[in-house]
């Protein structure tokens, strides 16, 4: 979280998730497990732990491939709020 910066220019809570040339999450990438495997929610609790203040984690895509075992298919987005 980069918590030595906080408060200053060099600030960057996100450079331990996002790395340079990461994309955003594709069609085909499951979201909940995108969650788990950066941690992102930690960011959330980092805000809320500080300053009282809320992070909402958005899922902003249309749509996306859903992958089940024995079909591919595509459905439109509901939009979703993680917290």
């Amino acid at each position: 979280m980069n918590e030595e910066n906080f408060g200053s220019p060099q600030w960057n809570p996100l450079q331990e998730v996002i790395k340079p040339g990461d994309d955003a999450p594709q069609m085909d990438c499951n979201f909940h497990e995108l969650l788990e495997k950066t941690n992102l929610r930690s960011i959330q609790d980092f805000y809320w732990s500080k300053e009282s203040f809320e992070i909402k984690i958005l899922d902003l895509r249309d749509f996306w491939l859903d992958q089940r075992p024995g079909e591919i298919g595509c459905r439109a987005k509901e939009r979703v709020t993680w917290r």
